[in-house]
């Protein structure tokens, strides 16, 4: 398994990264940081710099991924081996999805019907974990294979 202070200086780097990002791009005027010690997101409205809601998810919340349409947030709980789906209109988390082990981080394609998740494989070799992708079907909110 990974060094956890590694993997906390990993989630840091790429909160900030993303909240740059997307202030840059003004993709969206809010950015949502995990909080790995509550097990919990703030949400967070850039244009004020203010933290405007905290949704609670999984266990040591690692990764999230917003649709383009900003309606949803997709948390990976690397605790949990689950992702939340939180609805941004309300903060509120309305699904779970179960999938591979020690998921750490999402993508999102544009337009695309799948959400790709990443996970740490059960099993290391060297005191690396290998790695897995799985997806969600955004559509039905279950994990699906890739076609």
């Amino acid at each position: 398994m990974i060094n956890k202070k590694v993997l906390n200086s990993i989630v840091l780097v790429l909160a900030a990264m993303i909240f740059m990002l997307m202030s840059i791009a003004g993709a969206t005027p809010f950015a949502y940081i995990t909080n790995v010690g509550s097990n919990t997101i703030s949400v967070i409205d850039i244009a004020i710099n203010k933290v405007i809601a905290t949704v609670n998810v999984g266990n040591y919340p690692y990764g999230v991924a917003v649709t383009p349409d900003v309606t949803e947030a997709y948390v990976a709980n690397y605790g949990d081996f689950n992702v939340s789906v939180i609805i941004t209109s309300a903060n509120k988390v309305t699904s779970i999805v179960n999938v591979g082990n020690y998921p750490f981080s999402l993508g999102m394609f544009i337009g695309g019907p799948v959400i790709p998740v990443a996970n740490f494989s059960a099993s290391s070799t060297e005191g690396h974990a290998p790695l897995t992708v799985n997806f969600i079907d955004k559509s039905t909110g279950s994990p699906t294979t890739r076609k």
